[in-house]
């Protein structure tokens, strides 16, 4: 070979050599300005404390993939019927919970009836670990769904049931508030429907008002609301625990003062500690103690016939 063609030889080497090494720094620099690959969990990571007003993206599906370490149960914005949620957060007995959402029935992809009757519709919002966040909807009316995602499943009072156990069963470990809740109103606008608690029992009331209407002509004049002093909200509890028996038909033996004319209803609208809401409904000197309808799992209703002691209290409520 010439000593020209050794020249070209050399120079095309060192040009291949050249030219891969200044790649390099654009090669490292562009992959310094890439953002790394978004992981699947970021898109459920929401930060700070989880409330009822949180942003909160669906389940993909169920089961859930992991098991929450809180929830936070809220009121449905379309709800069919009122109700006042709790304002626990729960985090005792959630593996319950999961393995009844990981049995529910999928419903069909095709088209299927419901009833038509109304129940209260809720959210359930959970907290898993590392910091992200799922939600549930769900429902007590029609075909009763929990959904997520775009698919449901069947079941969703028989949830809601397990959620008032739950809260129910966090309670009994746990002291009340000390503080206590303000008295709820116990007239309503026209129209309104009370959003009375599916949790909570009227043997635990630590505040209440009290309305009363005169006579048997519908749309009475309302009188009220008067707020019952605590210690009487006391005296009252003791007194319906003590003098309470189970019932079929309510006014059977109704006795009014003055007879027929001097017929009167009166009902007591309070809160426990908890906060939960809850209605006593009284004719005359008889009072229903009718677990909330909205609750999908009712028990047996009970009668107060307050003793002499309690019924002055009422009395004076309405004077």
């Amino acid at each position: 070979m010439t000593r020209r063609g050794y020249v070209a030889l050399a120079l095309a080497v060192v040009v291949l050599l050249v030219v891969p090494l200044g790649l390099v720094p654009f090669v490292l620099a562009h992959e310094r300005d890439a953002e790394p690959p978004a992981s699947v969990d970021d898109d459920y990571r929401i930060d700070g404390d989880l409330t009822c007003d949180s942003d909160v993206p669906d389940a993909p599906t169920l089961p859930l993939e992991e098991q929450p370490v809180a929830l936070l149960v809220c009121v449905a914005p379309d709800t069919s019927v009122p109700w006042t949620a709790p304002t626990d957060v729960l985090e005792q007995g959630l593996d319950r919970l999961t393995r009844q959402l990981a049995e529910l029935e999928p419903a069909p992809d095709e088209p299927f009836d419901c009833t038509f009757d109304a129940g209260p519709d809720y959210v359930m919002l959970f907290r898993l670990p590392g910091g992200k966040a799922m939600r549930l909807d769900g429902s007590t009316a029609g075909c009763r769904l929990v959904s997520a995602s775009g698919a449901g499943w069947f079941g969703g009072d028989e949830v809601m049931s397990t959620v008032v156990d739950l809260v129910h069963d966090q309670r009994a470990t746990r002291t009340p508030p000390t503080d206590l809740p303000k008295a709820p109103p116990c007239t309503l606008a026209d129209g309104e429907l009370p959003a009375y608690s599916l949790t909570g029992d009227v043997r635990e009331l630590v505040v209440a008002t009290s309305c009363w209407t005169e006579g048997t002509r519908p749309n009475p004049q309302v009188n009220g609301p008067v707020e019952v002093d605590p210690r009487d909200v006391r005296t009252l509890v003791r007194d319906l625990a003590a003098n309470s028996e189970p019932v079929k038909v309510f006014g059977e033996d109704l006795v009014c003062p003055g007879g027929r004319k001097g017929y009167y209803s009166q009902w007591l609208l309070g809160r426990t500690a908890w906060g939960d809401l809850i209605p006593l409904h009284g004719s005359c000197h008889e009072f229903a103690i009718v677990p909330q309808w909205q609750r999908p799992e009712r028990g047996d209703p009970m009668r107060w016939v307050p003793s002499p002691h309690a019924q002055q209290i009422l009395d004076r409520l309405r004077s």
